[in-house]
């Protein structure tokens, strides 16, 4: 069994000290359910934010859901110490480690809108099991437990004059950069870091979840890594993607057809006008075909 697949298998079999489900009505139809699970013995690592000390177990949940950037805890009872973690073990499940003293707490209570554990249907992942997944809905793709759906580079909802890019070179077009375009990629002019490929959504802003990429289905070049820019609504400058205070540069492809898709962290990429994607390492030349997802 692999490292991630164990892992998850180890969350499911651990120990749980509680579990409570936090439901409320905010308004007429407007349901946040939110479920909190705890495991004895175990820390999720690499992921903290900040930390306090001297706190009672109830008062760190009450902080990390006033936190928006909080979705789970590490809770020493000992040393009454909280660590707060911006990412959660079904996510990232290599991360749970085996902790003496520690308590971690996942899921707490948090607006479902803010912070949705799944866009589909949220399902036991056995009969009777406390982890979930998520059983996607007609046109949704799933991924770490979680499904999205594509905004449409691929079926053409983004509209051409949706699309930008800094430049193309003549044996491509900027709409070739669609995920399973079939005539080849979008290629610059240029194989440099200065290039760029932008989606514009204005007037509507959207919530970004992840992002899927290509190569040149005809060539043997691909981008090997990126980065990621956005403009959100109302802010006059663009910022750079982070995670955990780090500027993020993802893993591109290997190859010119699979498709490689990334995770956004929920609630990062909330209210989006502007998103660019900038090519940062290329093998041959930048090819680059793509796929949104809300």
């Amino acid at each position: 069994m692999k490292g991630g697949c164990s892992q998850l298998a180890l969350l499911e079999a651990a120990t749980l000290v509680f579990l409570s489900i936090h439901c409320w009505q905010r308004t007429a139809g407007d349901d946040a359910c939110r479920i909190t699970r705890s495991v004895s013995e175990f820390a999720l690592s690499e992921h903290v934010i900040f930390s306090l000390r001297g706190k009672r177990l109830a008062s760190c949940v009450a902080t990390c859901d006033r936190d928006a950037r909080c979705l789970s805890i590490n809770y020493y009872a000992t040393l009454k110490r909280c660590d707060f973690n911006d990412k959660t073990a079904e996510l990232y499940p290599s991360d749970l480690k085996p902790t003496e003293g520690a308590v971690y707490i996942t899921m707490v209570s948090r607006d479902y809108k803010q912070s949705p554990p799944c866009v589909g249907v949220c399902l036991p992942i056995t009969a009777g099991s406390l982890v979930r997944g998520c059983r996607c809905t007609e046109n949704a793709i799933g991924l770490n437990d979680s499904c999205s759906k594509p905004l449409g580079m691929e079926d053409g909802s983004i509209k051409d004059q949706m699309i930008s890019v800094s430049s193309t070179h003549s044996t491509s077009k900027k709409a070739w950069g669609r995920l399973h375009n079939t005539k080849g990629s979008w290629t610059p002019n240029d194989d440099n870091t200065l290039q760029w490929f932008q989606v514009n959504f204005q007037p509507e802003v959207k919530r970004i979840m992840q992002i899927a990429t290509q190569g040149n289905g005809n060539s043997h070049y691909w981008v090997k890594k990126y980065y990621i820019m956005f403009q959100k609504q109302g802010a006059p400058n663009l910022e750079r993607y982070v995670e955990s205070n780090k500027q993020m540069t993802f893993k591109g492809n290997t190859d010119r057809n699979t498709v490689v898709y990334h995770r956004l962290t929920h609630g990062h990429l909330n209210g989006v006008i502007d998103l660019y994607i900038h090519p940062s390492s290329a093998f041959g030349c930048i090819g680059l075909r793509l796929e949104i997802y809300e």
